[in-house]
């Protein structure tokens, strides 16, 4: 784990920097040496981002259909890779990414179709964003119920199987795209019910934050005529950083302070970001305000939530089993060598309990942690398109040129950018 944890910050480090194709090389090299065969979903996902962001959409979307059909398989034998974890630390377990994680693959890959120009595969993607949000609770519910039945290690200091909660129902991007593909092919219903959807999810997730709607759009919402058309070109600026894993720990001494029992677990640590708003320039002329659609980061955050208290629990029990063991342990070297034999047991005790008693701390590096956008509607040919990002002092703090190439037949086109800042 040690080599995996140290290519998880170089990776981390290189793409904050801004340097996605030399991040791409980076994970090349680092591969086969710091990603076991456990860690497969994990190097997926890093490559899935990386290829997406390099232009590479079929080769990002194969490797995040790799991972995402390795999730599930992985969930589907969730209660006996839980109850192995009774045995093994979580961090040699395969992983199975996180719930936030399974989203953002298909987000993704409703991006990635749209640049390969299928729709209706767009369209299914960013609906299932939502489903499995939306589903959530409900699938953890079922494995809730069947660990309690099939736990039989009933150790005293076991809070029992249970599972966090959420206000994370669906994905506003998710939603967001949805309508803009809907809009692009003239299915005015199901545009204006996805754009509904799209605020009332965003108000639902980010009860503290605003979505500020285009002037046109407010107009249509004001005049009862649904949803405002979305435009032939969708600006995206994806910001911030996917927060970071941190090993929480506690120790519990016994009363004789001999030994004690070490719980470790993982929480989430937020990277704050300096974007304050973003916006796109056409052209040299035209200014467009895009406005925050989803913060990734805050999702995350909420999400991992639900699955917490069944890590904790799986803490709990392990450590506690592993701590009923060293103390026959030391019965049985003491009555053996005497009191000597007692302190080596508790010696070798206390290095096995801080060396495999760790939290599993591994999580998608590259994963952006919101994105802005808008979509705009312009002419045959081609335009350039300069995408800023501004702080809270109103200071550019960066800008990005694009260029897209309109096409008479009027197709859907993605310009878009990443800061990390």
């Amino acid at each position: 784990m040690t080599n995996l944890m140290e290519a998880q910050n170089q990776l981390r480090a290189s793409f904050t920097s801004g340097d996605i194709a030399g991040s791409q090389q980076l994970l090349d090299q680092l591969g086969a040496r710091a990603y076991r065969t456990q860690d497969q979903v994990l190097l997926n996902l890093e490559l899935g981002t990386l290829h997406y962001f390099n232009g590479n959409h079929a080769e990002s979307k194969a490797y995040f259909i790799s991972a995402e059909e390795e999730i599930d398989r992985l969930f589907g034998i969730s209660v006996e890779r839980n109850l192995r974890a009774f045995l093994v630390n979580d961090g040699e377990l395969e992983y199975q990414g996180e719930d936030y994680e399974d989203v953002m693959i298909n987000l993704f890959n409703a991006l990635s179709a749209i640049h390969l120009g299928d729709l209706e595969a767009a369209t299914v993607e960013a609906r299932r964003a939502s489903f499995k949000l939306e589903n959530l609770s409900i699938r953890y519910d079922g494995l809730v119920e069947t660990l309690s039945r099939s736990d039989t290690t009933s150790t005293d200091t076991s809070p029992g199987w249970g599972r966090g909660s959420t206000n994370i129902q669906a994905s506003p991007f998710g939603h967001f795209l949805s309508y803009v593909i809907f809009s692009r092919q003239g299915r005015e219903d199901n545009a204006r019910i996805e754009f509904d959807r799209f605020q009332r999810t965003f108000s639902r997730n980010f009860p503290g934050q605003r979505f500020i709607e285009s002037s046109r759009g407010t107009t249509a919402a004001v005049q009862g005529r649904g949803a405002p058309e979305a435009g032939n070109v969708l600006l995206l600026g994806f910001g911030g950083q996917a927060p970071s894993k941190v090993s929480n720990e506690l120790r519990i001494y016994s009363n004789d302070l001999r030994t004690y029992i070490k719980y470790a677990v993982p929480s989430l640590r937020q990277h704050p970001t300096s974007i304050q708003r973003v916006e796109a320039v056409i052209n040299g002329t035209q200014t467009v305000s895009m406005p925050l659609l989803d913060d990734f980061a805050t999702t995350a955050e909420s999400v991992f939530q639900v699955r917490r208290p069944i890590i904790i629990t799986r803490a709990i029990i392990r450590s506690t089993l592993k701590h009923v063991a060293n103390r026959a342990g030391q019965r049985a070297a003491a009555s053996e060598f005497g009191e000597g034999g007692r302190i080596l047991a508790r010696l070798v005790g206390t290095i096995a309990t801080e060396l495999t008693e760790v939290a599993d701390l591994r999580s998608w590096q590259t994963m952006p942690g919101r994105v802005h956008g808008q979509t705009v509607h312009l002419p045959p040919g081609t335009h350039e398109i300069k995408i800023r990002y501004f702080d809270r002092t109103n200071r550019i703090i960066h800008e990005l040129v694009q260029h897209v190439d309109i096409s008479p037949d009027n197709k859907l086109q993605i310009a878009e950018t990443f800061f990390p800042g």
